[in-house]
């Protein structure tokens, strides 16, 4: 039954494909009301199916809507209720129909309007929202206080404009400028976790992470001094709240842990940098390879797809971690035991010494940022502006939904989700919405490495003094492992 539908509504869209091919619709002329019977070229703007149980039925709902009917029931001979189609027309052709794509997929699908999904999952975002305001309001009292690092930041969260299309880039268009001004409200937060390509949010997040590495001191000697967890102490005001944030930061401190404990048992962290920033490991037997810079046994060979940029950063860090104590172990020691962990409890007292603000970072994956930035400078940023200008010469300024749809950002738009993304979403929440096509393919691309970059120039400021390495060098290196993380 189902294969017998498909044919007939392949059947009429086919007919219907003929109409849409930006040739003008001749054949509705008959009527002195048409705009065709008046020489003018009309095209087809929209087309909608509606579900009745009778022709007469659907011809009404059709029409009270808007929609010329069209006389043919889809599904005649099913035995179900009948379906016909309705299309309206334009005579501006950029509001034309130029294609029809159809999916075919298992299970059924689900209609619901953009306010009602947000509204689903308002708990969720909400939660998001705010704990990414957090973040964003240290970034402004950091700022605010001449913070050499928030002021970078500022520079670098401008690159994003919130007004599309704007002829000339202006300041006041910037995202810096509005966040310092509170002209991002809790909404438009949600909008931005919501809808922004997942390269430019990150970007945010990370640049934000830098514009407060200097006004919130030394989370590692701060949890080294308070030492490991003990079921005598008190942990925050809020236990609820305490352990909320503990279960969420140990997700994420797992795959750290998991990671590096993996480069770990390979020797890809156990070597020292060279005079270039490279890892060399010192091996036993001959070395017979050079993966990516970094010398490696004959029985490694086979590595040669290892991420060795993603080791650089990871060493760093956890070579930080290492000059702590934490009871009779390293800070280094416990963030490796997390792998397996099953207690949130151990993470309390990490809870207690993180501000709102570093909490965020973190629970947004910017342990490596967090980590690097625990001991930055004032004079650690100094080469940031060369920096800058270096990653943005081609591309100035890049919209803060760009790739995104637009029409999914009114309330009102009905979308349809199969049965899988329904469940996918009710376990995670996430929702990505893509449209490369809206400002061409190539600047979208171009914009999006950029925003790689950017995000990625922090890290580079922060860790260049640790490493030999030039700070464009070491920049390149982190971009590179992002875009391939």
């Amino acid at each position: 039954m189902k294969k017998h539908v498909l044919i007939k509504l392949l059947s009429v869209l086919l007919v219907m494909a003929t109409l849409l091919t930006a040739l003008p619709i001749s054949a509705f002329a008959e009527s002195a009301a048409n705009p065709a019977a008046l020489g003018k070229e009309v095209y087809i703007k929209d087309i909608k199916l509606t579900q009745a149980k009778s022709k007469e039925e659907a011809k009404v709902m059709l029409e009270e809507e808007g929609y010329i009917f069209l006389d043919k029931n889809i599904n005649e001979g099913t035995g179900a209720d009948g379906v016909w189609l309705g299309y309206t027309t334009t005579t501006d052709p950029t509001e034309a129909i130029y294609d029809i794509k159809l999916m075919n997929s298992k299970g059924g699908y689900t209609l619901t309007s953009m306010e009602a999904m947000l509204e689903s999952q308002k708990s969720t975002f909400a939660q998001m929202a705010n704990d990414l305001n957090d973040l964003v309001e240290e970034f402004v009292e950091a700022y605010n206080s001449d913070s050499v690092a928030a002021q970078k930041a500022y520079k670098a969260l401008n690159f994003f404009h919130v007004v599309a299309n704007e002829s000339e880039f202006s300041e006041e268009n910037g995202l810096g400028y509005q966040f310092v001004h509170g002209m991002v409200s809790i909404e438009e937060l949600t909008e931005i976790i919501l809808f922004a390509d997942a390269v430019i949010l990150d970007t945010i997040v990370k640049t934000l992470v830098m514009g407060i590495q200097l006004k919130t001191g030394n989370w590692m000697e701060k949890l080294s001094a308070l030492g490991p967890y003990d079921t005598e102490k008190t942990y925050g005001e809020n236990e609820t709240e305490v352990k909320r944030r503990a279960k969420q930061l140990l997700v994420i401190l797992q795959l750290y842990a998991q990671t590096y404990n993996s480069m770990d048992k390979m020797g890809l962290v156990s070597g020292k940098f060279d005079d270039q920033g490279n890892i060399v490991k010192e091996t036993a037997g001959n070395v017979e390879s050079n993966v990516d810079g970094a010398a490696v046994s004959a029985e490694s060979a086979d590595l040669v797809k290892i991420d060795i940029n993603r080791v650089k950063s990871y060493k760093l860090i956890f070579d930080e971690l290492a000059k702590y104590k934490y009871g009779n172990e390293t800070l280094k020691d416990f963030f490796c035991s997390l792998e397996n962990e099953k207690n949130e409890r151990v993470l309390y007292p990490l809870v207690s010494v993180l501000t709102d603000g570093e909490f965020a970072a973190l629970s947004y994956g910017c342990f490596i940022e967090l980590a690097l930035g625990a001991n930055a400078k004032s004079s650690d940023f100094e080469d940031y502006d060369e920096l800058f200008k270096e990653l943005t010469k081609d591309v100035k300024s890049l919209y803060l939904y760009e790739g995104v749809n637009s029409v999914l950002l009114d309330s009102e738009t009905v979308i349809g989700f199969t049965d899988t993304a329904s469940q996918h979403m009710a376990l995670t929440g996430e929702y990505q919405f893509y449209e490369k096509e809206s400002w061409g393919e190539n600047v979208w691309e171009t914009g999006r490495f950029v925003a790689l970059g950017i995000g990625s120039a922090g890290m580079a400021v922060m860790a260049g003094a640790k490493l030999t390495l030039g700070i464009m060098s070491f920049a390149g290196v982190l971009t590179a492992a992002t875009a391939e993380g």
